[in-house]
């Protein structure tokens, strides 16, 4: 039998591997769109002139010269500026760089060397991507790929097998057609080669699968430092400096910011994620003071102290955090908790007498952490930096000049008209009562004022006049969003005496209800106050109507102490972005602790199955001979003739059954595409005249041969390679004549 292979030239091997180069290309490029790295046009461009090059390969393959004369050049001036203007972030030019040379081996006529090098930098697209990205999308990119590039590599080796020179061919692309191409291809392949490929591809995969769980896991801390992104932008509602409407803008995006990883049991409370504390304020907002950012602790490690005020040295349950990248470079704590530990290392910034830590820059990837020893936390306890604060309140004198933290948390409007209607709000919170009130009191007090007659909303007219945007705010009665109740909440309880600030994160977050973990997305983007007693430290409040009713341990409208909750989400989007969370756990956060309760668990099963077929086996053995040990009459010898029986004929018609399925298989794999063929000759035969009677003999023997061969059984045919061979001299014969 003629095999289809045999037909192909070096010129369709080259078309086959151009088109093939161009898919690496494309797949290649799936996970760079998930990555910030800027010039995002480049991306999409290279992505465009790749597809083009796959469904046009004439157009692309027709380049003038001079074009690339003056690649080389032009891709060398650009990609030394981009390095240049990168600053100390290499990776983004770095990945542009690779990017631009794949565009070139995907566009230009290659050798057998070049194709090599586009494998290279294909994979140097695929692996970086993949482990900036860490998205699920990696696994099925890999999935695709491997089996595109054992292909690609196949045909590379097959070309050289034809073609000894290393040479792109002069007529590789003469009068190319897409469905003469296809259909060649499709003629190389058959079942038995399918499922080769299949089992080969099943094997690779299954061998990897076996050496990722066994490799052993080292703890160093530091997994590849050297690839990390930094975000290009973040919110600017979690930055140092927010004005009023930037953490609305946040709420306005529906994106994941972080998942939570809390365990099977869903808290009863709805978190608060603290991220940042803003003690300054300004006629434009709220801000992280000089003296308070100078502050804090800088720390280089993978494993990190909690901040002071929130240390919690024993108890509770770990939480895992996914944060998204190019959210912000403050990372959301939901708590007191005991240590924060990282995949790798990282520089941090902990503000201990805040609560709050900081990347020094923001990840441009997903960052992965976990918060050991987790408990809520409803007060802030006192710190040392709490002291002149409460030298403050003592009536003790705190020296003139600027003030520092954490005296900036008393700072207040400057104007007469704004401390006027401050005063204003003092004095109604106190309701006439003259006696002292102790933080907490008046901060219930003042959440009433502020809620009572006042709505929540998310766009907010503030009425025009005299004083800053809060304290005409607070002079009006129009609803506001949750950085007004907050700030206007501050202002009040500063002008009283009480030292206050403002903290922005999130609150709550929708809980999967497939795998029992918070998505807290940008809409939960939240802003709160806290007031500082002097006895307890720092209380949490929570102006905004939506929210809490007053102090923090109150019940609120999502979490009750009863623990009615809102319903989790089973919707399909939630069940998709399990399915990432289930990729982080299990493959991700592959670490030594989970490949040890694996291999535990696989040895669990095996023993009990090992447990399971030794009690069978006895039992099995046991009943044999018992029965026989029994006594020999001839009831016992017909059950043991029977038996014996059964057992030979179940034999001879598996036996028969394999032979009848090996045979037909074999059959089918080529008799379809041989029957085909003789088909096309006695249509080719027809149509040059050698199918009438003046065609002599031979021609009259071949035609029956042919039809026999289309028509006739298989086990009867004749030699079909020298039928074949006949029938195409007979087809050169009748053209000639």
């Amino acid at each position: 039998m003629e095999s289809r292979l045999a037909k192909l030239d070096y010129a369709d091997l080259y078309r086959m591997k151009w088109i093939l180069g161009g898919l690496l290309g494309l797949l290649s490029l799936w996970n760079i769109f998930s990555l910030d790295l800027g010039l995002d046009w480049m991306v999409r461009g290279a992505a465009i002139l790749m597809m083009a090059a796959v469904l046009w390969p004439p157009v692309a393959a027709s380049l003038p010269a001079w074009f690339w004369r003056v690649q080389t050049p032009v891709i060398v001036v650009f990609v030394v500026s981009d390095f240049i203007l990168a600053g100390g972030d290499f990776i983004p030019p770095l990945i542009r760089m690779v990017i631009l040379l794949a565009l070139l081996r995907t566009l230009q006529p290659r050798t057998r060397r070049e194709d090599l090098q586009l494998v290279v930098l294909t994979l140097i697209l695929v692996v970086v991507s993949g482990v900036l990205t860490l998205e699920i999308s990696f696994a099925l990119q890999l999935a695709l790929y491997t089996p595109l590039v054992m292909l690609f590599l196949f045909v590379v080796n097959l070309s050289e097998s034809f073609s000894p020179e290393d040479t792109v061919p002069d007529n590789a692309w003469k009068r190319f057609c897409w469905r003469r191409f296809l259909r060649d291809v499709r003629g190389l392949f058959d079942s038995r080669l399918i499922i080769f490929s299949g089992v080969l591809f099943s094997g690779m995969m299954l061998s990897a699968s076996l050496l990722f769980i066994s490799l052993p896991r080292f703890e160093l801390g530091q997994t590849l430092p050297f690839l990390t992104m930094q975000a290009r932008g973040t919110y600017t509602g979690f930055s140092e400096q927010i004005t009023y409407g930037d953490i609305v803008s946040i709420m306005n995006d529906d994106s994941v910011a972080f998942r939570a990883d809390v365990g099977p049991v869903r808290p009863r409370r709805s978190p608060y994620w603290r991220m940042l504390v803003l003690d300054e304020y300004t006629p434009e907002g709220f801000s992280v003071s000089e003296s308070l950012r100078e502050r804090g602790r800088s720390v280089s490690s993978n494993f990190v102290a909690a901040p002071a005020v929130l240390r919690q040295p024993r108890g509770g349950t770990p939480w895992t955090v996914y944060f998204e990248g190019g959210v912000s470079r403050f990372l959301p704590f939901p708590g007191s908790f005991g240590h924060v530990r990282f995949q790798s290392r990282h520089d941090v910034v902990v503000g201990d007498a805040t609560g709050t830590a900081a990347m020094r820059e923001a990840p441009g990837n997903v960052l992965f952490y976990q918060l050991t020893g987790l408990q809520h936390a409803d007060v802030l306890p006192l710190h040392e930096a709490d002291e002149p604060l409460i030298r403050a309140l003592a009536g003790e004198a705190s020296g003139g000049g600027k003030k520092a933290y954490p005296l900036t948390t008393l700072g207040l409007p400057g104007d007469a008209a704004s401390l006027r209607v401050l005063d204003d709000a003092v004095a109604a919170v106190r309701g006439g009562d003259t006696e002292a009130m102790d933080a907490e009191t008046f901060g219930r007090r003042a959440v009433a004022l502020l809620q009572h007659g006042r709505g929540y909303s998310l766009r907010t007219d503030i009425p025009e006049g005299d004083g800053d945007i809060l304290t005409r705010w607070l002079d009006s009665d129009v609803a506001g969003h949750c950085e007004l109740f907050a700030g206007a909440f501050v202002l009040v309880a500063r002008r009283a005496g009480f030292p206050a600030r403002v903290v922005v994160g999130f609150h709550g977050g929708d809980w999967n209800g497939f795998e029992n973990y918070f998505m807290v997305r940008n809409r939960h983007a939240h802003a709160w106050a806290e007031i500082f007693d002097p006895e307890q430290g720092w209380l949490h409040f929570e102006p905004t109507p939506a929210g809490l009713s007053g102090a923090i341990g109150q019940p609120s409208e999502e979490a009750t102490a009863g623990g009615t909750q809102a319903q989790a989400d089973r919707t399909w989007a939630a069940y998709m972005d399990s399915l990432r969370v289930i990729w982080y756990r299990r493959v991700v956060n592959f670490d030594r602790e989970q490949q040890q309760q694996l291999v535990s668990g696989i040895g669990a099963v095996f023993q009990t199955v090992r447990d399971s077929t030794e009690a069978t086996l006895r039992s099995a053995f046991s009943a044999l001979r018992e029965w026989f040990g029994g006594p020999w009459d001839l009831r016992h010898i017909l059950i043991l003739v029977r038996n014996i029986a059964i057992a030979v004929i179940v034999w001879v018609l598996f036996r028969v059954a394999l032979r009848w399925v090996l045979t037909r298989a074999r059959i089918r794999s080529g008799s379809a595409r041989t029957r085909a063929k003789a088909g096309r000759f006695l249509r080719r035969l027809r149509a040059a005249g050698a199918d009438r009677e003046s065609g002599g003999p031979d021609s009259a023997r071949v035609r029956a041969e042919l039809r026999h061969i289309r028509y006739g059984p298989v086990v009867s045919w004749p030699e079909v390679d020298a039928v074949f061979r006949s029938a195409r001299r007979a087809v050169r014969r009748a053209a000639r004549v």
